[in-house]
């Protein structure tokens, strides 16, 4: 009898201790970033270097005028789409910049905060600005590139998946650091 009853008083003490749920906190996967080196793409208007981790994805377009690619990060679900624009005279770029400023302030909707930080390399005519767009936008990382007088370099980061701003951060500063890098490497052909 001792033993039935010593039985049933483990199978219950079990059956209460396992009741008891308690769900983990939701956690991100660690993203490390690897040391990679660049790899070299030019146009016949203009080159820079992109990471070698990276793909470029050449976008077909009706509009004759220009070209667009992506940079396409497969392992971060995410890509930067790519538009160069020849710029005719002064008219077509500052229609260019109010377009790009547009496009960045258009997520302040959602936006936490939108700052920008300005680049400057007179002796390579690159000048340049990077919007940081903190919160749920679709696109946290912007920029472009111009000589200010024949050349528009525009870029976006985009993630293949909802955004959630504390997921993407590291993504963010390691594509941030590869947007440097194309900016510090752009060179007009013409």
């Amino acid at each position: 009898m001792k033993k039935y009853i010593s039985i049933i008083i483990f199978f219950i003490s079990i059956t209460y201790s396992c009741s008891e749920y308690t769900p983990k906190p939701i956690g991100y996967n660690r993203i490390e970033k690897s040391q990679y080196g660049y790899k070299n793409y030019k146009t016949s208007d203009f080159s820079l270097l992109f990471p070698e981790i990276s793909d470029i994805k050449e976008i077909k377009s009706d509009i004759s005028v220009g070209h667009w690619f992506n940079i396409e990060y497969p392992n971060y679900h995410a890509s930067i789409h790519c538009s160069y624009t020849p710029v005719k005279n002064k008219t077509d770029l500052k229609k260019l910049l109010e377009d790009s400023y547009r496009l960045v302030y258009s997520h302040s909707i959602v936006a936490e905060d939108i700052s920008s930080s300005l680049y400057d390399d007179p002796l390579r005519k690159v000048s340049a600005t990077i919007y940081n767009i903190e919160g749920n936008a679709a696109t946290p990382l912007q920029f472009y590139a111009t000589d200010s007088t024949k050349h528009f370099f525009r870029g976006s980061l985009y993630f293949n998946h909802k955004v959630n701003p504390d997921s993407i951060a590291p993504v963010v500063e390691y594509v941030r650091e590869d947007i440097m890098k194309i900016i510090e490497t752009i060179s007009w052909t013409n």
